[in-house]
């Protein structure tokens, strides 16, 4: 089973593999919905607009929520991550987003995920499931 995780969604492929090393034979699942990454990003920039709004009613940047969210994708590679600080062009002061708010952007996402996974694990006998995609970390 190939699961993509990218930015708009979830897709999966379920092969199978009757002819062992000459490669793959038929695709015997096939699935393409929501729950990629783009969820997580636009949940975030809602946070910070909540919080934030009136450095959001100032600024006219275009390029500030990019900037923003490569912030927010370098930071929650990080080990152990408690808080987010964030730097915004024009601010004075950091952007904070503490645990509770970071887990609550993953929450959907993660539970769309699963109840696809869930759907292709009941139906078919999957021996190796292989991650790729921007949101699969």
């Amino acid at each position: 089973m190939i699961v993509d995780i990218g930015g708009e969604t979830t897709d999966i492929t379920v092969h199978s593999r009757t002819n062992l090393g000459k490669g793959l034979d038929e695709v015997v699942f096939q699935y393409t919905g929501p729950g990629g990454g783009n969820n997580v990003n636009q949940k975030f920039i809602d946070i910070l607009r909540r919080k934030y709004s009136r450095y959001f009613e100032q600024s006219r940047n275009t390029d500030t929520f990019k900037h923003l969210i490569n912030q927010f994708q370098s930071s929650i590679r990080m080990p152990d991550t408690q808080m987010i600080q964030l730097h915004a062009p024009g601010m004075s002061q950091e952007m904070i987003i503490n645990t509770e708010e970071l887990d609550s952007l993953f929450d959907e996402p993660i539970k769309q995920i699963h109840q696809n996974l869930k759907v292709v694990f009941n139906k078919e006998k999957v021996d190796v499931v292989i991650l790729v995609g921007g949101f699969a970390e």
